[in-house]
């Protein structure tokens, strides 16, 4: 699977160079402010922050903004007008999410991994579920995972599906809800 992940990361030619211009239909005028801005996902997910206390490994990752494949339904102006307009670089999250999941597992082997929020895009429970999905992953490989959500993961009007021109609302996590999903976890 990390090969796939990494043929496809390869396949949109991400590299140090270019994580900043990921977004292709971003039509707006970008400053400065707005370039560091859209970076910090793939800061957070790329450039992870590797502590070792006493022969410990911790990794902490943040604001991942995950969305679940499921809620772009067709490709469309609902869905283009998003990743126009968003600087969090949503159409990737997913592949950036899982190739993280895949290093951590496969090469970089932390003891503890922290997730803070926001772990979803806009706390959809089919992206929470795809989060947690992904995270028992790190629990099987014997890596201790740690998860504090943020604001978005309980929820935003953001949490919607895409279907061509029409946004719909999705289903969003409560309380109840994370702490099901999220129960093998650290907290």
């Amino acid at each position: 699977m990390a090969a796939n992940l990494l043929k496809e990361f390869d396949a949109h030619k991400l590299t140090g160079k270019n994580l900043l211009s990921l977004q292709p239909n971003y039509k707006k005028k970008l400053n400065m402010t707005a370039l560091l801005n859209r970076g910090i996902m793939a800061a957070a997910l790329l450039c992870l922050t590797s502590v070792t206390l006493a022969q410990t490994k911790i990794i902490v990752m943040t604001d991942t903004h995950v969305m679940a494949p499921e809620l772009l339904i067709n490709d469309g102006p609902a869905w283009q007008n998003n990743v126009d307009n968003d600087r969090k670089m949503i159409d990737y999250s997913r592949l950036l999410f899982d190739l993280m999941i895949e290093r951590l597992k496969n090469d970089i082997r932390p003891d503890w991994v922290f997730i803070t929020g926001d772990l979803t895009k806009d706390g959809e429970l089919v992206s929470h579920k795809y989060v947690a999905d992904k995270l028992e992953d790190l629990l099987h490989a014997g890596i201790h995972t740690l998860i504090v959500p943020g604001n978005h993961d309980y929820g935003t009007g953001n949490a919607v599906y895409y279907d061509g021109e029409r946004r719909r609302p999705a289903e969003r996590a409560n309380g109840q809800l994370m702490d099901s999903l999220y129960a093998h976890f650290e907290s």
